[in-house]
C-alpha cells in the first residue's frame, strides 16, 4: 500500500488524538473510600490529594458527596486545551471542602465558665485548644471577634436597609454608626487616634485596649482600603490610642478627614452574645454563644487553613465544589473555577498577632489570588470575604468573570479599593451588599484586547470604605476598547461607571445602562468617549447623574459623543447645571432634567420594581436618533431615549443567573400593581425554554405561556393573561434546560390595586379652518393646528365599570411627521358631528385650559392630563390649539391609523363613610341651626368636650342636611333627658318632608345617663335633598329638658 504525502501527515494528529482520548479516564474519591483502592466508582479513593497524584491530561476526578478537610493542591497537573483536567463533584452530590475543624477535635478538657477572666459571668465559656484558630463558627454561623463598639449583628445576618435603599440601618453590621469617631485634634495622619466621645466614648469604657487591633477607615487615592494595626498604646480612661504607621501605596494617605475606626480582637471587648476571643499565649478560646448556652451543646468549629485550593497547574477546571472557610492561590494558564461556592473564603490572622503592612501584603498572606493568563471564574458564588480577588500583574492577562454572585465582601472594609482586580472581561455578574468603594477594576498592562464589562448588576456597595470609588473603574490609560453595556448601578453612595482621568482616558463606550440612586451614575473623564442610551435618575444632590467632564485637566471631552441619554441632571461637571457647565463635545437627542420639566421617574413604567421601560406616550418614545451598532433593532419610527425601547418584546435584566428564574418584575410581594401590569423575569442559568404560571391560589397555578426563546421574557397583560383589580396573584417561572430537565422556580406574589385602567378611542376627531370656513375635515388622516385659524376637536364616550368612578384621565395624541412647537388642551362643551362640523357651523364653547406641553417631536406620542374635565359617565370633547403659526402641524386621527386615546384610571367607588355633619358645639354658635323655644349651648350639657346643647320645656333644635349622592346614612350623638314626666318626651327625629309634618322618630329618650348612640337610617333617608334632623322636647316645666352633644351624620358615596 502506498500513501501520498498529504495523507500521511493527516494521519499523524488523528492517531495522536486517539491516543490521548483512549488514555482519558474518570477517577472517584469518597469519604468512605481508600487510597489503596483503584479509584473507580465502586472502589473510590479516600483523599483528593492521592487521587490528584494519578490523574493526567484529559482525566476527570469526581468527588462524591461529603465533607473533606484537606487542601486541594493542583501543583503538577498539566492539561491541554483539547484535554483539560477536571476536578468536579459527582453528579448532583454536594461536596464541601472545609477549612475548619471541630473544637471538640482540637481541644483538651471541657468548656467551663470563664469566671477567672470575667468574675460572676454566666455566659462566657472557655476551653484550651491544641491548634490555633483565627475564625470561629457555631453551626456555620459567623462569630464576631470581640470588638468595641459592638456591631450588634453579624455579617451573615440578613442585611437591613433604611428606606432610602442604600444605607444600612443604624447599629447594624454594615452601618458606620457601629464605628467610633476620630475627628478630633489629637488624631494624626498615620499613628494616633483621638476618639470623639459624642458618638462612642472610648474613655468611658474604663478599658485599656492596648494589644488589641484597630481597624480604621483609610483615605488613599490609588492605594488601599481600610487598614488594620495592632494598638501600641492605650490607657484605660483615655481617648487616645496609638498604632504602627502606614507606609503602603496611595497618593492621598491618612484618615484625618474620615475619622472612623473600631477596636477588635481584645479580650476585654468580649461583652455580647456571638463574640469570641482566642489567646494564643495560653491556647485559650473564649466564647459567648447565642443565648449564653454552654458551647458543649453546639457545633463549634474554627478555621485552621488559610487556603483550600493552591498550586501551579495548566488547563485545570474546578467544578461544583463548595469551599467553606478557605480560598485559593493558584498559578498557571487556563485555570477555571466553575459552578462553585466560596463562603468565608479568607480571614486575617490578626487574632494570632499577625498584621500585614498594607493590603498588597494582606492579599499575599491570605487573600484570593490568581497568577496566570486566561483565568475564568464562571457561575460561582463568592461571599462573606474579608478581601476581594486579585489577578496578579503582569502575568494574569485576559481573565474572565462571568455569571458570578459576589455578596457581603470586605466585611471589615479591608482589602483593595476594588472587589475584583484585574481582568478585561466582567460579564453578567451581580455584586451586592459589599464594603469596597470600588467593585471591578481593569488595568491589565500590555493587554490590548477588547474589555467587555456588560450585563452586570452592581448595587449597595461602598459601606465601609471612604473616598469616591465606583462600580466599574478603568484607571488612566486603560479605557481604549472598553465596552460597558447593559449594566445596572443601583443604590450606592459611589459612582456607577467611571472613566478615570489625569492622564485622560480615551475611546470608552457606555451604552444601554441604568443608574438609580447612585452618586454620579456615569462619570466620563478624558476624550473621544461615546455615551449612548443610558438612563440615570434619583441620584444625590452633590453629584450630577451623568457627568461629562469638560475640564481640560482631565481631557475635556471635546470629541466625546453623548446621545439618546435621559437623566435628571446631566452637565459638564460633577455639580452645577448646564448654564454653569455646558455639555462638551457632540451631544443631541438627550432628555436632561436641567432643560426639561418633570422627572425621569415620571417617564418610566415602574422603576421601584425595576421596570425602567418608558411609559407609553412619554417624551422618551421614538425621540432618539439612530446610532449604527447601538440602536439596531429599535421599535417604532426612531430609537427611544434611554436604556429600553417601548414596545420591545425583550427586557434585558443584568446580573447573575441562578439555576432558578429570578428578578421578578413586579418584585415579590409588590402591592398597588395595575391591571395592565406585565410580568417580567430573568430566566434561569442556561435556560432553553421557560414556562410561566399564574393564579390566585399559590398551590394551583395555571400555565399561561411557554417561551421557546427565553429572551422573550415579557409576559403581556391583556394578551397572555388578564388581571382583576383588588386581587392577590401568585406566579412562577420554570426553567427548561436543553436536556428537557426542569428547574422549578420559586412562587412569587403581587397585589393588584383596586383601580382599573381602560383606554377609550376617539369617537370623533376633526379640525376647522378659518380660511376654508365651509370645508369638513372629519375624514382626514390628520388633525391640523396653526395659531387661532386652525382649531382641533376630539370626542370620547366614557362609561365607568359598575362600582367604579374616574380617578384620572389622560389624553394621548400622536404627532405626524413634523415637530409641533406646543399644544394646549381645553374643555369644550356642545354637540357636534365630525361629518358636518366646519368653521362656519362651529358653535362649541371653549372653557378651562386643562394642560399644555412643548415641544412635541415628530412621530412621537404626547400625553395631556385632562382629569379635571372627566368626572364620570358621559361624552367629552377636548379642544386643541397651538400658538405656532407654522404650517403642517398635525396630529394623527383615527382615520390615519393612530386614534387619539383617552386613558382612564377608575377606582372603586369609596365605601368609606363621608361626614355630612359634625357638630360638637365647641364654637357655642347655633346660628346655622333652626330653633324654637329655649335652646342654649351650655357646659353642663357636654359629654367629653367643653360645650353641649340643652333643649328645654317645649323646644326644637333642627337642621337640614342634603344626602344627595349618599347611601347608608348613619347618625351618632351623645344624649340624655332630665325630669321628664309621664307623657312628656325628648325625641330625636328625621324627615324628608318637613312641610307635611312627617317626622319619624329615631328614638324617644327617657334615660337620664349621658349615653352615646348610633343608628343607620332607612333607605328613604338616602340620596335626598330634603333630609332634616330634629331634637325636640315636649314638657311643661323649665327644668324638664334634653341634652345633646357630638352629633355626626355620615353617608357612603353612591
Amino acid at each position: 500500500m502506498t500513501q501520498n504525502k498529504n495523507t500521511k501527515w493527516l494521519l499523524v494528529p488523528v492517531m495522536l488524538l486517539n491516543v490521548v482520548i483512549a488514555n482519558a479516564a474518570d477517577y472517584y474519591v469518597s469519604a468512605n473510600g481508600s487510597d489503596a483502592a483503584s479509584g473507580t466508582l465502586t472502589e473510590p479513593f479516600a483523599t483528593i490529594q492521592h487521587a490528584k497524584s494519578v490523574i493526567s491530561a484529559g482525566d476527570t476526578l469526581y468527588i462524591r458527596g461529603g465533607t473533606y478537610r484537606e487542601v486541594i493542591d493542583i501543583t503538577g497537573l498539566i492539561g491541554t486545551s483539547a484535554n483539560p483536567i477536571t476536578i468536579s463533584a459527582y453528579q448532583d452530590e454536594v461536596v464541601r471542602i472545609d477549612g475548619t475543624k471541630s473544637i471538640d477535635d482540637i481541644s483538651t478538657g471541657n468548656w467551663s465558665l470563664a469566671t477567672t477572666e470575667f468574675p460572676g459571668t454566666s455566659n462566657i465559656y472557655k476551653i484550651t485548644l491544641t491548634e490555633d484558630v483565627w475564625q470561629l463558627f457555631v453551626d456555620d454561623k459567623y462569630q464576631v471577634p470581640a470588638r468595641w463598639p459592638n456591631a450588634n449583628t453579624t455579617p451573615d445576618d440578613p442585611i437591613q436597609l433604611k428606606n432610602n435603599g442604600y444605607e444600612a440601618v443604624n447599629n447594624t453590621w454594615w452601618s458606620k454608626t457601629t464605628w467610633a469617631n476620630a475627628d478630633m485634634p489629637g488624631t494624626t495622619q498615620y499613628t494616633q487616634i483621638e476618639n470623639d466621645p459624642s458618638q462612642h466614648d472610648l474613655a468611658s469604657t474604663g478599658i485599656s485596649f492596648a494589644g488589641g487591633t484597630v481597624i480604621y477607615s483609610f483615605l488613599s487615592q490609588g492605594g488601599d482600603g481600610n487598614q488594620e494595626r495592632n494598638i501600641s498604646t492605650h490607657t484605660a480612661g483615655s481617648n487616645l490610642l496609638t498604632h504602627p504607621t502606614y507606609t503602603g501605596p496611595g497618593t492621598k494617605k491618612g484618615y484625618t478627614s474620615t475619622g472612623k475606626y473600631f477596636v477588635i480582637e481584645h479580650l476585654d471587648a468580649l461583652d455580647q452574645a456571638k463574640e469570641w476571643y482566642y489567646l494564643p499565649a495560653s491556647n485559650t478560646l473564649f466564647l459567648w454563644a447565642e443565648n449564653g448556652v454552654n458551647p458543649s451543646t453546639l457545633d463549634v468549629h474554627g478555621r485552621v487553613v488559610s487556603r483550600s485550593l493552591v498550586g501551579t497547574a495548566e488547563h485545570v477546571t474546578i467544578k461544583r465544589l463548595n469551599f467553606f472557610s478557605g480560598t485559593f492561590d493558584i498559578t498557571g494558564p487556563n485555570l477555571t473555577i466553575e459552578d462553585s461556592r466560596f463562603t468565608f473564603p479568607d480571614a486575617s490572622k490578626r487574632m494570632l498577632g499577625e498584621y500585614a503592612a498594607d493590603s498588597n501584603a494582606a492579599m499575599q498572606d491570605y487573600g484570593s489570588l490568581v497568577n496566570g493568563a486566561n483565568f475564568t471564574m464562571r457561575n460561582t458564588i463568592y461571599e462573606y470575604a474579608e478581601m476581594g480577588i486579585v489577578l496578579e500583574k503582569p502575568d494574569s492577562l485576559n481573565g474572565t468573570f462571568e455569571n458570578n454572585l459576589f455578596q457581603y465582601v470586605s466585611i471589615y472594609g479591608m482589602g483593595k479599593n476594588s472587589l475584583v482586580q484585574f481582568a478585561p472581561t466582567f460579564v453578567r455578574n451581580t455584586v451586592r451588599h459589599s464594603s469596597p468603594r470600588g467593585l471591578f477594576k481593569s488595568t491589565i498592562d500590555g493587554d490590548s484586547s477588547v474589555r467587555d464589562q456588560s450585563f452586570n448588576r452592581l448595587q449597595n456597595w461602598g459601606y465601609l470604605q471612604v473616598h469616591d470609588g465606583s462600580g466599574l473603574q478603568v484607571a488612566t490609560d486603560y479605557t481604549q476598547q472598553t465596552q460597558r453595556t447593559h449594566n445596572w448601578f443601583l443604590y450606592a453612595a459611589k459612582y456607577g461607571s467611571r472613566w478615570d482621568g489625569k492622564p485622560a482616558n480615551f475611546y470608552g463606550t457606555n451604552h444601554h445602562s441604568v443608574g438609580m440612586k447612585v452618586r454620579g451614575a456615569f462619570q466620563v473623564k478624558g476624550d473621544s468617549h461615546e455615551t449612548y442610551n443610558n438612563t440615570a435618575f434619583n441620584g444625590f444632590d452633590d453629584k450630577n447623574d451623568i457627568i461629562v467632564v469638560s475640564d481640560m485637566t482631565y481631557g475635556g471631552n471635546n470629541n466625546s459623543i453623548t446621545k439618546n441619554n435621559v437623566a435628571d441632571t446631566m452637565a459638564g461637571e460633577r455639580t452645577g447645571d448646564t448654564t454653569q457647565y455646558p455639555m462638551p463635545g457632540i451631544h443631541s437627542h438627550n432628555w436632561n432634567g436641567y432643560e426639561e420639566t418633570g422627572s425621569v421617574e415620571d417617564l418610566l413604567v415602574d422603576p421601584t420594581n425595576l421596570d425602567f421601560r418608558p411609559k407609553a406616550g412619554s417624551a422618551l418614545v421614538d425621540a432618539g436618533t439612530v446610532i449604527s451598532g447601538i440602536t439596531d433593532g429599535y421599535v417604532g419610527s426612531a430609537p427611544d431615549i434611554g436604556a429600553y425601547e417601548y414596545g420591545d418584546d425583550e427586557y434585558w435584566i443584568p446580573g447573575y443567573q441562578s439555576a432558578q428564574a429570578s428578578t421578578p418584575i413586579p418584585a415579590d410581594g409588590a402591592t398597588k400593581q395595575s391591571t395592565d401590569r406585565d410580568l417580567i423575569f430573568l430566566p434561569g442559568y442556561k435556560a432553553d425554554q421557560t414556562k410561566v404560571y399564574l393564579g390566585t391560589d399559590a398551590n394551583n397555578l395555571n400555565l399561561i405561556t411557554t417561551r421557546t426563546n427565553p429572551d422573550k421574557n415579557i409576559v403581556v397583560a391583556g394578551q397572555d393573561f388578564t388581571l382583576t383589580a383588588d386581587q392577590i396573584y401568585y406566579w412562577r417561572v420554570d426553567t427548561i434546560l436543553a436536556d428537557s430537565s426542569v428547574v422549578t422556580g420559586d412562587v412569587w406574589s403581587f397585589t393588584v390595586d383596586p383601580s382599573i385602567n381602560e383606554t377609550e378611542l376617539a369617537t370623533a376627531d376633526t379640525f376647522v379652518n378659518a380660511a376654508q370656513s365651509t370645508t369638513v375635515y372629519g375624514a382626514n388622516n390628520t388633525l391640523r393646528l396653526s395659531g387661532t385659524n386652525f382649531l382641533g376637536y376630539v370626542k370620547f364616550d366614557v362609561a365607568a365599570p359598575a362600582g367604579y368612578e374616574v380617578a384620572s384621565a389622560t389624553l394621548r395624541l400622536k404627532a405626524d411627521v413634523t415637530d409641533i412647537p406646543d399644544t394646549s388642551v381645553y374643555v369644550v362643551t356642545g354637540s357636534w358631528d365630525e361629518a358636518t362640523l366646519t368653521w362656519a357651523t362651529d358653535t362649541l364653547t371653549w372653557g378651562q385650559l386643562l394642560d399644555s406641553t412643548a415641544p412635541i417631536t415628530a412621530n412621537s406620542t404626547v400625553d395631556f392630563d385632562v382629569s379635571a374635565a372627566v368626572s364620570g359617565d358621559g361624552t367629552y370633547t377636548f379642544g386643541l390649539q397651538t400658538t405656532s403659526t407654522l404650517a403642517a402641524l398635525k396630529y394623527v386621527t383615527k382615520e390615519g391609523g393612530n386614534s387619539p386615546e383617552l386613558i382612564l384610571t377608575y377606582q372603586p367607588i369609596s365605601t368609606a363613610p363621608v361626614t355630612l355633619l359634625s357638630e360638637d358645639f365647641e364654637d357655642q354658635d347655633l346660628s346655622d341651626w333652626s330653633t324654637t323655644g329655649t335652646v342654649t349651648v351650655i357646659a353642663a350639657a357636654a359629654s367629653n368636650s367643653s360645650w353641649g346643647t340643652r333643649v328645654k320645656q317645649t323646644a326644637t333644635l333642627r337642621k337640614a342636611i342634603s344626602t344627595v349622592g349618599y347611601r347608608e346614612i348613619t347618625i351618632s350623638y351623645d344624649r340624655k333627658s332630665k325630669n321628664m314626666d309621664a307623657g312628656e318626651d325628648f325625641s330625636i327625629q328625621w324627615t324628608t318632608n318637613a312641610g307635611a309634618g312627617n317626622w319619624i322618630d329615631i328614638e324617644v329618650v327617657t334615660d337620664e345617663t349621658l349615653t352615646s348612640q348610633t343608628f343607620v337610617l332607612p333607605v328613604n333617608a338616602e340620596d335626598n335633598a330634603d333630609f332634616e334632623i330634629r331634637f325636640r322636647t315636649n314638657a311643661d316645666l323649665t327644668d324638664e329638658r334634653g341634652d345633646i352633644d357630638n352629633i355626626v351624620i355620615t353617608g357612603v358615596a353612591m
